[in-house]
């Protein structure tokens, strides 16, 4: 979050409560510091999970000031890595197989699709095939290609 001067905020919550405990102007690690170093060594002892995003200072200081909590990545910013990996999966692949490229641009969905939901009975004419095809077929065809 993005405080009034521009800043990224650091927004601090009780997951079981579902309530702000408090908003810090800034999220530099020093700033973190001093602001929970104001908790006992008892509380922070007591804490026994804290969820964050994958912001490197984030984990350091969890691991300076609460040594009994584990540390639960959250959903969003984790999809959001894996998304951005499969993309620059995705575009090394459509470099290395040029011929393919266009095949693996426009059917890259299917390697996220579930494997029960993909449709193994239908053929239908699909953009890049010269013959009517299954889904469960143009994602064979795209795995032999990265498995040879």
């Amino acid at each position: 979050m993005k405080s009034a001067e521009g800043h990224i905020s650091f927004i601090f919550c009780d997951a079981d409560k579902k309530q702000i405990i408090d908003i810090i102007e800034n999220r530099r690690l020093s700033s973190l510091q001093v602001y929970f170093k104001q908790y006992t060594k008892e509380a922070c002892t007591r804490m026994k999970h804290i969820v964050i995003n994958m912001y490197a200072p984030y984990i350091s200081l969890i691991k300076e000031l609460f040594p009994n909590a584990k540390i639960v990545l959250d959903n969003f910013h984790l999809v959001q890595h894996i998304s951005r990996a499969l993309n620059k999966t995705q575009i090394c692949l459509m470099k290395k197989f040029k011929k393919l490229g266009r095949k693996f641009k426009r059917y890259c969905r299917l390697f996220l699709k579930s494997h029960t939901l993909l449709n193994t009975t239908t053929y239908r004419s699909v953009y890049c095939f010269k013959q009517p095809i299954r889904e469960i077929d143009i994602l064979n065809f795209l795995l032999g290609y990265l498995l040879n």
